[in-house]
């Protein structure tokens, strides 16, 4: 059996709403991104562009090599990966692919995949937040003085990433917010993707100061096993915040 490019350390990365995988996938081709076709358990491989997303005949199509012995052994192997190496990491496999004859040549024809792995590392790819229309996080904090009772404090996104997100805290930190605390139903409106409702764990309570010499802290909070449509949502911003960020650097050039 050919081994498998998506690994269980993978799992928290794995996209399977439909609409954010078609969109990945879109993007992809409309950003003419070159993917990396592997087969032969990524002994060999071939570098190409998606040339169209398909729907309505289930189908991804891409370029073949020119190598009539090379596309051989890949219509042959079992199954293939596709991958995306630079930026966040995309990849996904399938065992159903086969050569399509398109009107100005033939096309490696691939069945669109149920799911993706949308792949960024938080200590590696942190995506900061518009400063100008900022993303709020609405957290209940229980009140120091009634357990029972929660204070909903607003705190501004510094960054996101598929793992968490970054705040700052620019008044005087909430004496219920600790290093190792979770709070649950945490509000996100993550803009153009939608709100999320996530539990959130703090990892770490930076002490920063700011240009006014105002004590000011930056936090940083763990997604704790966001539902499926909470993960499509901030799938879709990054992914969105990310093309962004591209788009506007391609301008500068």
């Amino acid at each position: 059996m050919a081994a498998s490019i998506i690994k269980p350390e993978d799992e928290s990365f794995i996209v399977r709403n439909k609409k954010a995988v078609l969109q990945i996938l879109n993007g992809l081709k409309n950003d003419a991104t070159d993917l990396k076709i592997s087969f032969n358990d990524g002994k060999e491989d071939y570098i190409t562009p998606i040339i169209d997303v398909d729907v309505d005949n289930n189908m991804i199509l891409f370029d073949m090599s020119i190598d009539a012995a090379f596309n051989k052994r890949l219509l042959a192997s079992n199954k293939i990966g596709i991958l995306k190496d630079s930026g966040i990491r995309v990849k996904w496999e399938s065992d159903q692919h086969s050569l399509v004859t398109l009107t100005d040549g033939n096309a490696l024809r691939v069945e669109l995949p149920e799911v993706i792995v949308r792949l960024q590392r938080r200590e590696l790819f942190r995506l900061p937040t518009p400063m100008l229309k900022p993303v709020v996080c609405f957290m209940p904090v229980p009140n120091i003085l009634t357990p029972n009772k929660n204070d909903i404090i607003e705190y501004d996104l510094v960054d996101v990433s598929l793992g968490g997100v970054g705040l700052v805290v620019k008044k005087s930190l909430h004496p219920g917010i600790k290093v190792g605390d979770q709070f649950e139903n945490c509000k996100i409106n993550f803009h153009g993707a939608g709100e999320a409702s996530l539990t959130l764990q703090v990892r770490n309570i930076i002490p920063i100061e700011s240009k006014s010499k105002k004590q000011q802290y930056r936090i940083g909070l763990e997604f704790i096993k966001p539902s499926r449509g909470n993960e499509g949502i901030i799938h879709k911003y990054t992914f969105d915040l990310e093309r962004a960020m591209l788009a506007e650097k391609s301008t500068r050039f």
